[in-house]
């Protein structure tokens, strides 16, 4: 649960309710909580629900996770003199173009990549955390997998630069001198097979990396987002510039299309929300690897679940138990015609939803 639930306005209300966001949502109050997204407990929900993603690509891909960090000369920096802000950051333009090169090298195999941005503990120095996705398909011995890790390792290692020259004469620099501290183990520069039925603390390794490296809570962002909220708020600045400072500064979590959602992973979810959807009140996700259950992200349900599974769940929230009314009569499937042509005569109709269904 939220520790720091945000009031705002109910956009779903009857008398202006956004018809394209007002499905299954309360459309009675004037005003609602929300999750604010950035307190530890709602940081440990985004961590949950991208671990399910990651852990259903790992049924069809082997993953590889890397650190990708800059030198001084390279490293990005901001500055806005007025308001005595500035800050150090990770540039995604850098990792995309970097992808784009590897892309178009023979031995390069991911098909996929999830990548965040992450602030150091102790400096706050920004760096970059990062999975490859490869399909089993392509390697498919465990030699071949221990293999293609030092293959990936130094074609990633010598691509993670940027073009200092022209597009018709480039001309790449290394954005970070590699360096290995035999005695403490330590680099600024790392990549390696994740095993996902590795244990660690009794996690999957996937999920262990998620948890560790992945959307942190981290007080520093969380300090210095407020520190810059405040002096624009004093300041004559509109609110888009404000916005477009915290978005350079925040870090940031991109990933390929439709990751997570390979058709094998669409039939596993499909199946357990048949088998569990009358055990539990909330769709769930069960880990394929350990067996465990979380609730399910929000994301892989809309993109799974059926009109008759979001009635079904519908009916056991507390609010519905208390009565407030809810629109039902939206954004229907085509496979859910049958039940659209049932209910399109009663959207707004509490009643007839808890005597046919």
């Amino acid at each position: 649960m939220c520790l720091n639930p945000r009031l705002i306005k109910n956009k779903s209300r009857y008398h202006k309710r956004d018809l394209w966001n007002s499905y299954m949502l309360d459309t009675t109050s004037q005003y609602i909580y929300v999750n604010c997204g950035v307190c530890p407990q709602c940081v440990r929900n985004k961590q949950n629900y991208l671990m399910q993603r990651l852990i259903l690509e790992s049924v069809d891909n082997h993953i590889y996770f890397f650190t990708l960090t800059y030198d001084n000369t390279h490293l990005p920096h901001f500055s806005f003199p007025d308001l005595d802000i500035e800050f150090d950051f990770v540039d995604y333009k850098d990792f995309q173009r970097t992808f784009d090169r590897l892309r178009k090298q023979d031995n390069f195999l991911p098909t996929k990549y999830l990548i965040v941005s992450e602030y150091g503990g102790k400096k706050h120095r920004p760096h970059l955390h990062g999975f490859f996705l490869v399909p089993k398909s392509a390697l498919k011995s465990r030699t071949a997998v221990l293999n293609y890790e030092k293959v990936l390792f130094d074609l990633l290692k010598q691509h993670w630069s940027v073009n200092v020259g022209t597009r018709k004469c480039p001309k790449f620099e290394p954005l970070f001198t590699y360096a290995f501290d035999q005695r403490t183990g330590k680099r600024n520069y790392d990549l390696h097979y994740v095993d996902p039925f590795k244990s660690k603390n009794g996690e999957a390794d996937v999920g262990f990396y998620v948890s560790k490296y992945v959307l942190k809570f981290d007080e520093y962002v969380d300090n210095f987002s407020k520190l810059i909220y405040a002096r624009f708020q004093n300041s004559d600045y509109p609110e888009d510039v404000m916005y477009s400072v915290l978005k350079l500064f925040k870090p940031f979590i991109h990933y390929s299309h439709g990751f997570g959602l390979s058709p094998s992973s669409i039939q596993y979810l499909r199946t357990n929300i048949d088998k569990y959807k009358d055990l539990y009140p909330y769709p769930i996700f069960v880990n394929p690897l350990s067996g465990k259950t979380f609730p399910l992200s929000p994301y892989l349900f809309n993109k799974v679940g059926s009109l008759q599974d979001r009635i079904h769940f519908y009916m056991n929230t507390p609010a519905y138990a208390k009565g407030v009314d809810f629109d039902t009569n939206m954004r229907y499937q085509e496979d859910d015609k049958a039940l659209q042509n049932k209910i399109s005569k009663f959207s707004r109709q509490n009643r007839f939803l808890s005597e046919k269904y």
